[in-house]
């Protein structure tokens, strides 16, 4: 890294332009607005806030189910709905459903964790752009389409981080529109780049910051958006359905949300601890969509939009720890996300606003060190969003059993405040589940009711420059070829949603893995799932999916 590169000072500067660093960044600047209000003697004077966000546009790589807990955004803007937050519809009905092939029974009740009345369905993706509306009205810097490459340290402390570079070819030649990256020196880092995020996780095993936690455990969701032109629609109701398509020794459900001007987001998630190498998420999407409940639903639609995203479901006990020397981890980067109550959006926000607080005092004290970020923590233990967690924190763990031990022990632990039959229960990383390879199940696609994930992917409105270094690279094809083709039949053609791997064989039936990376969708199941932990992913210079609504 040369020294001559160009750097920007900052005192405040965040990784990932989500609901948690946009909800930090709004609450420190209004702390600070008042507290100058409050001692124009001795103002907290020029203190500059910036925001890093690999995509070119506000929540275009944004993407939940989504039905919000507004418990956190009262808190960070009481009057949010008389400032018109885009809060979609409020939730008129739960429904919870097991399917078998054929029937759908409807539960007579539904669990305490999914009751969803007063709660809202929404787009993630448009409150995003409205909350970066008030962040850049409060003077916070947005640095939009600027991917972060690297973390910067000195010594254990973080300072700051090193901008991608940008014009490179895909042989890594500079182009006639290159850019040289820049270092952003920051005094305190806000790592918020959701679930997985390279530079956050980078941190993690650098600090060792998960030693005595549980292993980090993660599902993909996979969603559609669709346009229903039938009084099938039930603005507000909300749907949650186990069983089928998935065995009994797979987790994982789907949801059905009607939302606001007939648009219905359904959507199936995967933990990604099952052991058949090739279970294919988007495939079980499209199968979910040929259940006559669900197919009569669409039978007068319009498919309109396609995502998926990797999801944090560790829970508390594989929660890393928050900060460090110049540091501080928020949203689902720091695990906030609570897998039984399916809900991240007002633990994200809550945990940014902990860390606007954390941060407002060490800048009045003037010390960034680990001890006073620790207060963070500290915070955090104390907030209804540790007791939250803390009820829930051996659910997803209560699942690898199988569904019907699952629930079994999910009512014990329901009795006994979230202990369940053990305080904590252990498990490994999603990789270690597999098994050897199995037969491949081969689904049909009508296109009308059920897509290929290239169809689908269209509809992400995906796109990466393709003359630029491959921002997915597998360190060792020998493996690829060998091993995993023959052990394991190559899962990464199955888990990924994208078609960002394919298996090519030529005359002579030798085969190996083409890479398609611009097809990916920044959902980084490829480096949780591969079996041998060959792929690595990094932030590309550009590009990504647009979903902008999702």
């Amino acid at each position: 890294m040369s020294e001559s590169m160009e750097a920007l000072e900052l005192d405040i500067l965040y990784v990932g332009a989500g609901p948690a660093s946009l909800a930090s960044a709004y609450h420190l600047s209004k702390l600070i607005q008042n507290y100058n209000t409050l001692n124009s003697s001795q103002p907290l004077e020029n203190i500059t806030i910036g925001i890093l966000e690999k995509s070119a546009d506000l929540g275009g790589h944004i993407l939940s189910g989504a039905v919000m807990d507004p418990k956190a955004l009262k808190e960070l803007i009481p009057d949010f709905q008389t400032q018109q937050a885009p809060t979609g519809v409020p939730v008129t009905k739960n429904d919870f459903c097991y399917l078998t092939k054929q029937k759908a029974w409807s539960f007579p009740w539904t669990p305490y964790f999914l009751e969803n009345r007063g709660y809202s369905i929404l787009s993630l993706g448009r409150l995003v752009q409205w909350l970066g509306d008030k962040v850049q009205q409060q003077g916070v810097d947005l640095f939009l389409n600027t991917p972060g490459a690297e973390v910067l340290f000195e010594g254990d402390k973080v300072i700051g981080i090193q901008t991608a570079a940008k014009g490179l070819s895909r042989t890594g030649e500079k182009k006639s529109n290159f850019q040289e990256g820049f270092k952003i020196k920051s005094k305190v880092t806000v790592f918020g780049e959701g679930a997985f995020g390279n530079l956050s996780e980078s941190v993690i095993n650098k600090l060792d910051l998960r030693k005595g936690k549980n292993e980090a455990q993660y599902a993909l969701g996979v969603k559609e958006i669709w346009k229903v032109f039938s009084l099938k629609h039930q603005s507000g109701k909300v749907v949650h359905t186990l069983g089928y398509p998935l065995k009994t020794n797979q987790f994982g459900g789907g949801w059905i949300y009607h939302m606001e001007d007939h648009f219905i987001s359904i959507g199936f998630v995967l933990g990604l601890d099952y052991d058949n190498p090739q279970l294919d998420a988007h495939q079980l999407l499209q199968k979910y969509k040929t259940h006559p409940y669900i197919k009569e639903l669409l039978s007068n639609a319009t498919l309109v939009s396609y995502g998926a995203k990797s999801i944090f479901e560790g829970g508390y006990y594989a929660m890393p720890r928050l900060y460090g020397d110049g540091f501080l981890l928020i949203g689902e980067s720091g695990g906030f996300l609570n897998s039984g109550r399916l809900k991240g959006i007002h633990l994200a926000i809550k945990s940014g606003m902990m860390a606007a607080e954390t941060i407002f005092e060490s800048l009045l004290q003037s010390d960034t060190s680990e001890k006073m970020l620790s207060h963070y923590q500290q915070k955090f233990e104390s907030s209804w969003a540790k007791e939250e967690l803390w009820k829930f924190r051996n659910f997803r763990q209560a699942f690898q059993k199988g569904l019907f031990k699952g629930v079994l022990h999910l009512s014990a632990q329901m009795l006994l405040g979230g202990r369940g039959f053990l305080n904590r229960y252990k498990n490994k990383k999603d990789y270690q589940y597999y098994k050897k390879k199995q037969q491949p199940e081969i689904v049909s696609f009508d296109s009308k009711l059920t897509f290929n994930k290239t169809s689908d992917l269209y509809l992400s409105g995906v796109y990466h420059e393709e003359d630029q270094p491959s921002h997915i690279v597998i360190t060792n094809r020998d493996i690829c070829r060998t091993e995993c083709h023959h052990e394991y039949g190559n899962p990464c053609i199955h888990f990924c949603p994208a078609n960002v791997f394919e298996w090519i064989e030529d005359e002579k039936g030798d085969g190996d893995i083409k890479l398609n990376p611009s097809n990916c969708v920044h959902c980084k199941t490829c480096a949780v799932k591969d079996p041998y932990q060959i792929i690595q992913w990094k932030t590309p210079e550009s590009g990504g999916p647009r979903y902008g609504n999702m």
